[in-house]
């Protein structure tokens, strides 16, 4: 069972702190990918409890991330089907609601991810095709004017056109 859609969680290093406590359910520990100011962190470099339940567990690194650093806890399962149910014959239970789970936890994934996506309106026919530009250092970004839906970054920096404004 999967209830909750929390598939990550942040804390902040202070030095000392080597343990960090997770809630929502893993099927196995190489679904957690750990990041330190967002920096994907080596898995050799921590390990992953998981409760006997498989719901909640705690990451513990082998030393302390450093004051004020941001630890990111993150369940990131593959969108692979690695059970096989066997034809004709019994299966184990737990192994038909691990994979509904998994699956549970894609779309939770997917979810997660959509919802730091920019997305078009529901009301443009054939959806929107939005594509950012490169970046660019001190640029907004900004439609063009030919009004073909695509982004592109300023000529000018916005800060400097505040200031002359202001």
């Amino acid at each position: 069972t999967v209830s909750t859609t929390l598939n990550k969680q942040f804390f902040t290093g202070n030095g000392v702190t080597t343990s960090f406590t997770f809630t929502y359910r893993l099927l196995v520990a190489a679904h957690m990918v750990v990041y330190v100011n967002e920096v994907l962190i080596d898995p050799g470099l921590y390990i992953v409890n998981i409760n006997t339940n498989g719901v909640g567990g705690e990451v513990v690194f082998n030393t302390a991330p450093a004051n004020d650093l941001q630890v990111l806890l993150y369940r990131r399962v593959s969108y692979t089907q690695e059970s096989a149910l066997p034809n004709e014959s019994d299966f184990q239970q737990v192994t038909l609601e691990d994979m509904v789970d998994k699956l549970t936890m894609e779309c939770q994934q997917l979810q997660e991810q959509i919802d730091r996506a920019a997305i078009g309106s529901l009301f443009v026919e054939g959806g929107a095709q939005v594509q950012l530009p490169p970046p660019a250092s001190r640029r907004a970004l900004l439609w063009h004017p030919d009004e073909d839906g695509r982004l592109i970054n300023s000529t000018y920096d916005p800060d400097e056109t505040f200031n002359t404004v202001s």
